[in-house]
């Protein structure tokens, strides 16, 4: 498997699952492989989710970021 499909399906199962857990814990429900994210405290649990659903969104990024094109583009504008 190519590493931009694998690092795209990473970013956004983290995504996609942190956006669910996040919106469920809003109406008082949660995952239940997830319930460890609120065992220090509430705010604990808010703040992975959200880190969940940000850092899925740069793996995501990252992943379909052309970096030889990227770094070509700056040679060039030297």
């Amino acid at each position: 498997m190519n590493l931009k499909i694998i690092g795209t399906l990473i970013g956004f199962i983290l995504f996609i699952f942190g956006l669910l857990s996040l919106i469920l814990s809003v109406a008082g429900l949660q995952f239940s492989y997830l319930t460890f994210l609120d065992g220090p405290s509430k705010t604990f649990g808010l703040l992975a989710r959200l880190a969940m659903i940000f850092l899925g969104i740069i793996v995501i990024a990252a992943s379909r970021t052309d970096w030889a094109a990227e770094r070509a583009e700056l040679e060039e504008a030297e």
